[in-house]
């Protein structure tokens, strides 16, 4: 169940628009910092999804554009673009995520980050509206594993126009 408290009142139900069906597990929720909330969730066969509401409204609806997407972390800038960073899940690989509007976009991932390798991303907005990214990769390809594989970090790595990538 999802409980909310509004202010000044007990807490209550938030279940508009959510659905119990295939037994979601709720794996976190984020916020973009413009008043929505995000709920990332994964059903009984471990497929992820998201839900998301406005503070202000009282349904929660899908977001088909994140579907199948393991969401590790997000960020929201100043002029209300949002990334989410996500994971190789078995259904698909590590990516970041803009979104503008209502519009979501492939964000092109560094030199040397492999998509099916991502086992976890952050990413942040600094006050001058670049974005920071770090991603820990563990080699699942190319297949087979070798026996001796470790996970390692990959660096922090930043962009100011979401293309071109430096390391500080």
């Amino acid at each position: 169940h999802i409980w909310k408290k509004p202010p000044s009142q007990p807490w209550v139900l938030d279940m508009d628009g959510f659905s119990n069906t295939n037994n979601p597990s709720i794996l976190g929720f984020t916020g973009d910092g413009f008043g929505n909330i995000y709920c990332h969730l994964r059903n009984q066969s471990f497929i992820p999804y998201t839900l998301t509401r406005n503070v202000g409204s009282t349904t929660w609806v899908g977001v088909a554009q994140l579907d199948n997407k393991l969401i590790s972390d997000q960020a929201g800038r100043a002029d209300g673009v949002s990334v989410f960073a996500t994971v190789s899940n078995g259904l698909s690989g590590g990516e970041l995520v803009r979104k503008t509007g209502n519009s979501y976009t492939n964000i092109p991932l560094p030199n040397g980050i492999v998509t099916a390798n991502i086992t976890s991303a952050s990413v942040a907005f600094d006050s001058s509206g670049a974005l920071w990214t770090y991603f820990t990769q563990y080699p699942f390809t190319p297949s087979p594993t070798p026996p001796d594989a470790i996970e390692t970090g990959s660096g922090l790595f930043y962009t100011k126009d979401f293309t071109s990538w430096k390391k500080p």
